[in-house]
């Protein structure tokens, strides 16, 4: 009888090492397989964040082009980020925009979207069809601020009278800090 109890015991503590063992070893195996696909790589478009500027270039297949015009430059010049270094028409729906790409330490930071045909009230009704209802809202005279949440990413929509700007950026957190 102590022979059976031990071997019992014995049986009972291996079948559960191996059960225990074999489940790690599943979850590592699926975790593994599935982070690939829920890694978030963050961006706009074709673009994600930190590429170079050839690097965005060329995600644009080269409709993105370097902004020459000084004037237009300056009148971009966001606090924080600079001035931008690309330029290049965007169309969505019935809107049209001019996008700028703006870039810290060599690294793609932002995309702004400025507003060259389009009603801005229906730009708002567009993007909540995309994003939903904002996460904050800022209304105050003639300036309007909604911003959303996605993904990762924060977009901005800013309206001054008549003029609109749509700025794409990534949140903030512990692995990006200062991008």
């Amino acid at each position: 009888m102590k022979h059976a109890i031990e071997l019992r015991w014995s049986v009972t503590i291996s079948v559960g090492f191996i059960v225990k063992h074999s489940l790690t070893a599943i979850s590592v195996l699926v975790c593994a397989t599935l982070l690939p696909f829920s890694a978030y790589a963050g961006g706009w478009q074709s673009t994600q964040w930190g590429m170079s500027l050839p690097q965005t270039v060329a995600a644009s297949r080269g409709a993105a082009v370097p902004l020459t015009d000084q004037e237009e430059i300056e009148g971009q010049r966001k606090e924080g980020y600079g001035s931008p270094k690309l330029r290049m028409p965007y169309a969505s729906g019935e809107f049209n925009f001019t996008a700028f790409f703006y870039f810290r330490d060599e690294k793609l930071a932002e995309v702004s979207l400025k507003l060259a045909s389009g009603d801005p009230n229906s730009l708002v009704g567009a993007l909540r069809g995309k994003y939903g209802k904002e996460f904050h809202l800022n209304e105050s005279g003639f300036l309007k601020i909604h911003t959303w949440r996605h993904e990762g990413d924060q977009v901005s929509l800013t309206i001054i009278g008549s003029s609109a700007s749509v700025a794409y950026h990534p949140l903030l957190n512990d692995s990006n800090k200062g991008l």
